[in-house]
């Protein structure tokens, strides 16, 4: 019954695309050197593509066109990322400073700039988070000794 209803509501595409995808294969030459760049010409981002194309007459969501270019003409990102082996329980804690924002300081009534010390241990992924109003050695210290 489902079936039945999304074939009478969904338009024909055979190949899975629809009309804005079929115009843009007739400029799919045309993107492809956009989106490499030339020698003496920047790579041209999807954005940039999509304002050239309007221009002539080749009106598509952006959307699709972002998908087209990732798909058929090499746009996207190229670097491989490369998954780090955990160490072993106990051996790594990765610790950082964050940003927390303004807070007013109940001692003395003034706005100060909070930070967020961060503990992670990396096997377990547990974490534990020290309030401290620098990022200093002594707020470093204060917050190893506390999340001991």
């Amino acid at each position: 019954m489902i079936g039945m209803v999304a074939e009478a509501v969904r338009p024909v595409r055979p190949d899975g695309h629809g009309a804005a995808w079929e115009q843009l294969l007739g400029f799919e030459e045309q993107i492809t050197k956009w989106v490499a760049g030339s020698g003496e010409h920047r790579p041209l981002t999807v954005i940039k593509i999509h304002t050239l194309l309007a221009r002539q007459g080749c009106v598509v969501p952006y959307r699709t066109l972002h998908r087209f270019a990732r798909q058929r003409c090499g746009f996207g990102r190229k670097d491989l990322t490369v998954r780090v082996a955990d160490g072993d329980p106990g051996v790594e804690c990765q610790v950082d400073f964050g940003y927390l924002g303004m807070l007013t300081d109940a001692a003395d009534g003034r706005r100060r700039k909070v930070y967020a010390l961060i503990f992670t241990a990396v096997y377990s992924r547990h974490m534990f988070v020290w309030l401290s109003y620098s990022q200093t050695l002594t707020g470093v210290s204060d917050g190893l000794c506390k999340s001991c």
